[in-house]
């Protein structure tokens, strides 16, 4: 229910992909085959490793209530490069 609230809330987003993992995921934002991931009760061992790559591609990685994200921040994770992050996240948190 969650995901459907916010799938309606980003409106212009061409495409949502769904994979299954979110290990997988976040190593396609990381990689440029997806602008952005996010996920607001994911573990972070699904994330640690994607999110590295991302902050190393010069992405943004933070908690969804937009801290930053570490492996022990809790549940949760918004990602992508630094123009969609910002969008993504006003939206997330209904801004």
């Amino acid at each position: 229910k969650i995901t459907l609230a916010v799938i309606g809330k980003l409106g212009q987003a061409k495409t949502l992909r769904i994979l299954g993992s979110g290990a997988l995921a976040v190593c396609e934002v990381a990689a440029g085959n997806a602008d952005c991931y996010f996920n607001i009760c994911g573990s972070s061992w699904d994330f640690a490793a994607g999110a590295l790559m991302i902050l190393e591609a010069g992405g943004v990685v933070k908690s969804p209530e937009g801290n930053e994200w570490t492996p022990l921040a809790g549940k949760g994770i918004i990602a992508g490069a630094p123009e969609i992050y910002k969008h993504v996240f006003e939206k997330v948190n209904g801004k």
